[in-house]
């Protein structure tokens, strides 16, 4: 179970995505980004981008910010499970700024349009204690898991065929690693 963003952007204005040059939106979502991000997020902030796609690291344990380019619209992708609620809550806000200012509408993609994230209330609520609890619940299902295999070597929230890091292990993340005796 992962939780994250993952929303649909169209402009606002009579122009589709496509009329707007790529290029053109790229540099206006990192001039946004690197004038209103904060803190470790914008001393950890760098952009990465090819002809689909736009990349933003904000974290330096949390996947990058991804933004796909489409001829009718963008997705905007972020996984936020690692670092936790209230980064989510912080791209978010943060996005929702973004779409006031550069012109986008902001709409959520559903399951069957590809979403693989858990369903976000946040992003039509707000609620920063609803999204606690939710971050919580996935949490507890991590923690289960981990409990009830007694092999070990749980390796939480790595991209998948990530090398061993270490000979023993019961579980790890990118911020530590936990023997059994804890």
């Amino acid at each position: 179970m992962e939780t994250g963003i993952y929303i649909k952007g169209k402009l606002e204005n009579d122009h589709s995505a496509a009329a707007t040059s790529d290029s053109i939106l790229s540099q206006s979502i990192q001039n946004f980004f690197t004038t209103y991000s904060q803190g470790v997020f914008r001393s950890f902030l760098s952009f990465n981008e090819d002809d689909e796609r736009l990349f933003i690291a904000l974290h330096p344990v949390e996947m990058m910010v991804e933004f796909v380019w489409h001829p009718s619209h963008m997705i905007c992708r972020a996984q936020t499970s690692t670092v936790g609620p209230g980064y989510h809550a912080y791209l978010m806000d943060l996005l929702v700024k973004m779409g006031d200012q550069i012109g986008i509408n902001w709409t959520p993609v559903s399951e069957d349009e590809g979403n693989p994230y858990l369903k976000d209330p946040y992003f039509e609520h707000r609620d920063f204690n609803d999204l606690q609890k939710d971050f919580l619940h996935c949490l507890k299902s991590i923690c289960k898991t981990c409990m009830e295999t007694d092999d070990g070597h749980n390796m939480i929230n790595f991209p998948i065929d990530y090398p061993h890091i270490a000979e023993e292990f019961y579980a790890a993340s990118q911020l530590t690693i936990w023997t059994k005796d804890l």
